[in-house]
């Protein structure tokens, strides 16, 4: 007697958790929670205008003049982010473009002064090198690249640059020669912020 109630004590038992567990199995997952998704930042204010600075040779700076900035022409010293027109909110850089960072631009180049509406800029962050050159197919004008990132080692690498998509998006109002005296002397001069050359 003592040992039937014992069995059907145990029986009993097993019974409960196994339908516990059919139970368990059957009851709905609980929801997931929605992915995580890691918004590029913009640049504080979109269709910014801002004053940015140009390094070039003075014939580049001519051509520019008459036909506008060209988005496809190759750069000599390269396209890290992609076509575009590259900026710099720092004159000390672009004067390193002027007098010719990869190979000597004669008579010290010239630097363009330019207005620009940056409209929707993407600002990018060390970890975003994989849409380095692939902004402007997400819908950006123009990228932002801190000093510092990217870039050749050295003293280029330190300062902030900008790419802007859309050449209409750029203005010229003014040029400084890199090298005043040797521009003039080839019979280069600057009137009403432009490069001139005379015959």
């Amino acid at each position: 007697r003592k040992g039937w109630r014992k069995g059907w004590r145990r029986r009993s038992r097993t019974r409960r958790i196994s339908t516990r567990r059919w139970t368990s199995s059957r009851s709905p997952a609980p929801p997931r929670a929605p992915p995580v998704v890691q918004e590029v930042p913009l640049h504080p204010t979109r269709n910014q205008v801002v004053t940015l600075y140009h390094g070039t040779s003075l014939e580049a700076a001519l051509s520019i003049q008459r036909t506008g900035f060209d988005v496809n022409r190759f750069a000599v010293s390269g396209r890290m982010l992609g076509n575009g027109i590259y900026l710099s909110p720092t004159i000390g850089k672009s004067l390193m473009y002027a007098d010719g960072l990869c190979r000597p631009n004669p008579f010290g180049g010239v630097v363009l002064i330019v207005k620009v509406n940056i409209g929707t800029c993407l600002e990018l962050r060390e970890s975003d090198r994989h849409i380095s050159n692939k902004w402007g197919q997400l819908g950006y004008d123009s990228c932002y690249l801190p000093g510092g990132i990217w870039g050749r080692p050295g003293t280029d690498r330190k300062y902030d640059e900008y790419c802007i998509k859309d050449s209409s998006r750029i203005e010229i109002t003014g040029a400084v020669f890199g090298n005043s005296v040797r521009a003039e002397q080839n019979g280069y001069k600057i009137e009403a912020g432009r490069v001139c050359k005379s015959n």
